[in-house]
């Protein structure tokens, strides 16, 4: 019997222990629960420099906005000021065309009159084919007076022949054996050069016969 009441006691000191012991364990209870206080402290930490470096990209990709608005804007500028100038380019182009035009129909109506009042002075020109190079003497105008009057004689004119000019035709001297260069000459009247002609035809004058041929002028 005295020994199940040490078996007690051991056990009632056994279980005080424990209880002590349990007991003993607090203060570790108490470290857990600061380590749970900082965990926030420590995110939050963590977020202000994700915070941070996402603000300095934000700022540099701004910058780098502002740069590209910055050149965006100055081509823009340009774009326009060429826009300017090719309108003004356009307007002065249509202008020239329209002057061009204008220059061009002048040109034509002058080409005419040019072209009418050749023709007119070439009208009393008549051309003598046949005569020797070396006859005439230097003195063109004064020989073909004389030969028109020789060839049809005084009678066939009311007055005498009035050659305004005569010259051989503008090209090289020929050749030994080739034949003469035309002289043209410019009778002052026109019904004179008409009679010439008819005067000619009705003599049948041939260069065969080698008297001198006259032609229409030209």
């Amino acid at each position: 019997m005295p020994r199940k009441k040490y078996q007690n006691v051991e056990l009632s000191q056994l279980s005080s222990a424990n209880a002590n012991s349990a007991s003993g364990d607090q203060p570790g209870h108490d470290s857990d629960g600061n380590d749970t206080e900082q965990m926030p402290l420590t995110w939050e930490k963590i977020a202000d420099k994700i915070l941070e470096k996402m603000n300095d990209r934000f700022d540099k990709l701004e910058q780098t906005l502002q740069i590209v608005q910055s050149s965006q804007k100055e081509l823009m500028e340009k774009v326009e000021s060429v826009e300017e100038g090719i309108l003004d380019h356009e307007s002065c182009i249509t202008c020239l065309e329209k002057t061009v035009s204008g220059l061009k129909d002048d040109h034509n109506a002058l080409k005419l009159k040019v072209d009418d009042l050749e023709g007119r002075s070439r009208r009393n020109n008549i051309k003598i084919i046949g005569i020797p190079e070396n006859e005439g003497g230097g003195k063109p105008t004064e020989f073909v007076e004389a030969l028109i009057l020789k060839l049809f004689g005084e009678g066939s004119f009311r007055s005498p022949v009035v050659i305004d000019r005569a010259h051989r035709v503008l090209r090289p001297p020929p050749t030994a054996g080739a034949n003469p260069r035309a002289i043209i000459a410019r009778i002052h009247f026109y019904r004179e050069k008409e009679l010439i002609l008819g005067l000619r035809r009705d003599r049948q004058l041939d260069s065969v016969a080698r008297e001198p041929l006259f032609d229409q002028g030209c």
